[in-house]
């Protein structure tokens, strides 16, 4: 069972997601970001987790950002 957990989510990570962003079909994106999130920082997986969270977090605008 752990293989298949693993397998899942890497195909999420390497194929899905990638998917998603290409297609621009940004709800999907935030829904597998955040499934990779929680499962990478279950895991201990922190370096993963973070990069998933920073990509996450990079695609939100503040409203309090006047850039």
């Amino acid at each position: 069972m752990k293989d298949d957990n693993e397998n899942y989510y890497t195909l999420i990570e390497e194929t899905i997601l990638p998917y998603y962003q290409k297609i621009g079909y940004f709800i999907l994106v935030e829904h597998y970001e955040r499934k990779l999130f929680y499962y990478y920082s279950e895991k201990g997986d922190l370096k993963k987790a973070m990069r998933i969270a920073h990509s996450y977090i990079g695609s939100k605008t503040s409203f309090y950002d006047h850039h």
